[in-house]
């Protein structure tokens, strides 16, 4: 009986199961890394450099890709991502070793220099982080794939082809999802080549300036996600520096008050707002750095392009476009409107009170909603005469906040010093090498304390064809290509066609702190006009007068109407025997799109409040 069951079993498998015998067995070999890592130096100090190109989720681009970690050692170890600028790649915040294309030995140290100080893939890997730098979707040497791959936001009947592999304005679609993937691979340690080597899943950091800052604020809300083979990460810090929170008011200020400098949260009744005046030359200069850049350069994403042709032509807009552009641009692309996480993410960030693109509202809106939606929540803010044009960015504040992000960082992904307390800051903007006054307290409104009011119950007429001699010296994008000072001075004189209130000389120092806000009349003569408002500092000779603050105002149809709006706000000290000022146009072309409606506006019944710093919340020089 024994060997009639084994003579079946072999029957059964010679012919039955013959497939089992004829096939070899599957054999399943990991993917090797894309990521090679070798041993460099610099300056005599060694790590671990892990260099390639990496096929991004969607399989549209490959992402030039770099992970520096300490020269030995598994870890675990906290990460950290580093996100470039608009037309940036991930040499911006490296530190090249010698025999790298580039290499400069007085400037990439492991310290850094400039704007990498402190704040590169060095220094932080000699701290004992593992660090991402990784050039962002489209451009440099982040190359396309399919170079017709079409984005999600792409609408064929309306806009045509829109390759995903060139940059779509950080989009929650795109380079969001390649942020997480890339940080997933890293966890799951299908990266890189060095083996053994594990990082810390609940330590992971990010920060970003600019372009990489919005990045960033995005990666705040949608901060919970899973790793390609299942880990669930959690961001546990971040560093937004000079970002956005809502591009289109960014791109697009419409000057309308909220209370608590807080718009609605809803993007329906966002959109139901008027749209605001675009800031010409800096589109007109980042459209074309985006387009110089690419991985295919001088194109660009057909919904961008039309985005950008539509805005630059007279209004009023296409209401299709408008409305396509403004629900993507908040949808997809703006952090106050993508949610508030499912995970509260320390946050520390960093806005210019003279950054003329990302003014200091785009944080302030954040840091006190989530303050408004948990008054614990791990928040802090900084504001300063940092940024881009026309802030001085003086390397004592760029110190300052290199080191207030490490301090952030190292509290809250290797657990080390006593944590940083959720406040708002902001230092005094100077008109020179030094930094001002850094005033401290729990919440943005604690800076402030009391205000100023310049009223006047006169009438004026503003003009859009006003000879304006003072546009050109306000522009900040000059400073891109030239060493135009921060501060921006002229001299006093009021064209025909512009309006100026001056008060009187000031018998004492008096220190401006927060957003000013202006009310008054106003009756232009055709629809889709604006107020222009500048706040000077008059010197006391009354020969010159330098630029503090400056806002514009959307108004309505023809008509009487009243206008209520915030300039961009500042720290800055108007001293003694000086005269504050504040003047009003009807355009301010180049700075902003002149306005297409021609004609005249009626101004009337003006009151500009001016909020004024607290004393008792100095802390320091």
């Amino acid at each position: 009986m024994m060997r009639r069951r084994i003579s079946l079993l072999l029957a059964l498998c010679l012919v039955g199961g013959s497939m089992l015998i004829l096939q070899s067995p599957t054999v399943v070999r990991a993917a090797t890394p894309p990521l090679k890592c070798s041993k460099k130096t610099n300056h005599g100090k060694t790590f671990r450099y892990c260099a390639g190109r990496v096929k991004s989720k969607d399989g549209s681009v490959k992402l030039d890709t770099r992970v520096t970690l300490p020269a030995t050692g598994d870890g675990p170890y906290p990460v950290i991502l580093m996100l470039h600028g608009l037309g940036g790649s991930r040499l911006s915040f490296e530190s090249k070793f010698p025999g790298q294309d580039g290499y400069v030995g007085a400037e990439d140290t492991v310290a850094g220099t400039g704007s990498r100080f402190h704040y590169n893939n060095l220094w932080f890997a000699s701290k004992g982080y593992a660090v991402m730098n990784y050039t962002v979707r489209g451009f440099e040497e982040s190359a396309c794939i399919e170079k017709q791959t079409q984005s999600t936001d792409a609408n064929p009947d309306l806009y045509g082809d829109s390759p995903a592999c060139l940059p779509q304005l950080v989009s929650t679609s795109h380079e969001i999802k390649d942020s997480q993937y890339l940080l997933g691979r890293l966890i799951d340690r299908t990266l890189i080549s060095a083996t053994g080597v594990r990082f810390k899943v609940k330590k992971i950091g990010v920060t970003g300036v600019s372009y990489g800052g919005g990045h960033t604020w995005l990666l705040t809300r949608k901060n919970v996600w899973r790793s390609p083979r299942g880990t669930q990460i959690k961001l546990a810090a971040a560093a937004p520096v000079i970002g956005w929170t809502d591009i289109v008011d960014a791109l697009f200020p419409n000057g309308v008050v909220h209370e608590n400098h807080m718009p609605p949260t809803s993007i329906a009744d966002r959109m139901a707002e008027r749209v605001g005046v675009l800031k010409k030359s800096y589109a007109d200069t980042l459209y074309t750095l985006m387009k110089q850049t690419t991985s295919q350069p001088f194109s660009s994403v057909g919904y961008l392009k039309t985005w950008f042709e539509e805005f630059n032509g007279p209004e009023p807009y296409d209401p299709a476009i408008l409305t396509d552009a403004e629900d993507a641009l908040l949808r997809k692309r703006s952090a106050y409107y993508v949610g508030t996480g499912s995970f509260q993410t320390p946050i520390f960030a960093v806005q210019g009170f003279t950054d003329d693109l990302f003014p200091v509202i785009q944080t302030v809106q954040m840091f006190n909603r989530l303050k408004e939606l948990d008054p614990t929540y791990p928040i802090k803010m900084y504001a300063g005469d940092w940024g881009h044009p026309k802030a001085e960015s003086d390397a004592a504040e760029t110190a300052y906040i290199a080191d207030s992000i490490n301090t952030w960082m190292n509290h809250y992904l290797k657990g080390t010093g006593a944590a940083p307390a959720a406040q708002a800051e902001a230092r005094i903007t100077l008109c020179g090498p030094d930094i001002g006054d850094l005033y401290r307290a729990p919440t943005w409104e604690g800076l402030s304390e009391g205000s100023t009011l310049i009223a006047d119950a006169g009438n004026y007429s503003l003009d859009t064809s006003a000879n304006d001699l003072h546009v050109n010296a306000m522009d900040p994008v000059d400073a891109f290509t030239s060493d135009r000072a921060a501060c921006r001075s002229t001299d006093t004189t009021v064209v025909t066609g512009n309006a100026a209130i001056t008060q009187t000389a000031l018998l004492a120092d008096t220190t401006m702190l927060g957003i000013p806000e202006v009310t008054l009349s106003a009756n232009p003569s055709a629809a889709n006009m604006y107020i222009g408002a500048r706040l000077w500092d008059v010197s006391a000779d009354d020969t010159s007068q330098t630029l503090v603050d400056r806002g514009v105002f959307r108004l309505g149809d023809a008509g009487a109407q009243v206008a209520n709006f915030h300039l961009n706000g500042n720290g800055y000290t108007f001293g003694v025997g000086h005269k504050i000022k504040i003047e009003f146009t009807a355009t301010e072309a180049p700075s902003f799109k002149a306005s297409t409606a021609t004609g005249t506006i009626s101004v009337s019944g003006v009151q500009a409040t001016i909020p004024l710093a607290a004393a008792s919340q100095k802390v320091a020089p």
